[in-house]
């Protein structure tokens, strides 16, 4: 078997998308409203991306296209690859193959500089987590760590949102009008005192990476939903909301410890929830750790149910 890796754009995405379609339709992911020619739309709509890079693992004997593998580049530290990946051909050494495709990611990733390399297994169903186990072995076997499993959440915007607390001295302003520098200290106050596992398995530069993309200002927020509430001119707790594939989605939201239990995080989210109804939204998203047991009581007092579960591996190349 050899391996080589180029530009998405550079490759013949027709054949990945038959390898991807016949890898899943031979897995617990079949889906047979899927085709083939929709992979390859779905290939061709992302691969102008300069960022975006396939590795290809090819026989020795035919040259015929065994397993392949995406890397999303466009990262200072880190590179992640495709969900689900690697895709490859059902065969009786596919073990094999995909292997080789994660130690080409790794080379990879070391090669352009970077810290870490991540995985994502997404829409983690009870179907699925034979496979799920599958895919785990091959990257645990390549030296990934498990970081966390979050749960994708939904709610319906109603009337009926849990009645908004006095909060005494706390102000409530939009994250539009506050300066990151005010903010970095009371973030990393909140989420190093969290249950958000994959956060907590970033380096502190990585964490710093997070801060700088979750709230950047050239990515757009629902600004009266993005809040944060001060108790003597110090930032005590925040929310971001940002539309996300046609709905509203939080994140991140957090409350420094001190300050925790004062009904900070529900104020959060009623004030912000509320301000997405005003503007024609009807549904609102979360992703939270499944280990945070305190921010699912809370969701659960919005109604928000749980839709599906991602899980997360990473790989550290220092």
């Amino acid at each position: 078997m050899r391996t080589t890796i180029s530009l998405m754009r550079e490759a013949d995405t027709e054949t990945l998308a038959r390898v991807a379609f016949q890898a899943r339709q031979e897995s617990e992911r079949k889906n047979a409203d899927l085709s083939i020619a929709e992979f390859k739309d779905a290939l061709d709509s992302v691969a102008d991306d300069d960022n975006l890079k396939v590795i290809l693992c090819r026989s020795d004997k035919s040259e015929d296209l065994l397993g392949w593998l995406s890397l999303h580049t466009g990262y200072t530290r880190m590179v992640f690859i495709g969900e689900w990946h690697p895709e490859v051909v059902p065969s009786d050494n596919y073990g094999i193959v995909a292997r080789k495709l994660i130690r080409e990611a790794k080379k990879a990733t070391k090669n352009m500089g970077r810290e870490r390399l991540e995985v994502q297994f997404n829409k983690i169903t009870s179907r699925v987590r034979p496979l799920l186990r599958k895919y785990e072995d091959w990257y645990r076997e390549e030296g990934f760590r498990y970081a966390s499993e979050e749960t994708y959440m939904e709610a319906a915007i109603t009337d009926n949102l849990p009645e908004l607390q006095e909060l005494g001295s706390i102000k409530v302003q939009c994250i539009s009008e506050i300066s990151n520098d005010d903010l970095l200290g009371p973030f990393f106050d909140s989420f190093l005192e969290s249950k958000n596992g994959l956060f907590l398995s970033l380096t502190k530069d990585q964490q710093i990476d997070a801060f700088n993309y979750w709230f950047s200002r050239s990515r757009q927020f629902i600004d009266e939903a993005s809040i944060c509430v001060f108790e003597k001119d110090q930032v005590v707790g925040f929310m971001v909301v940002r539309e996300q594939d046609g709905r509203p989605y939080v994140g991140p939201i957090g409350v420094i410890p001190k300050h925790r239990g004062k009904g900070i995080a529900q104020a959060l989210l009623t004030k912000g929830i509320n301000a997405i109804r005003k503007q024609g939204f009807r549904k609102v998203a979360i992703e939270m750790d499944i280990l945070n047991m305190p921010a699912m009581n809370l969701y659960k007092q919005f109604e928000f149910q749980s839709i599906y579960n991602s899980v997360y591996y990473y790989w550290s190349a220092i």
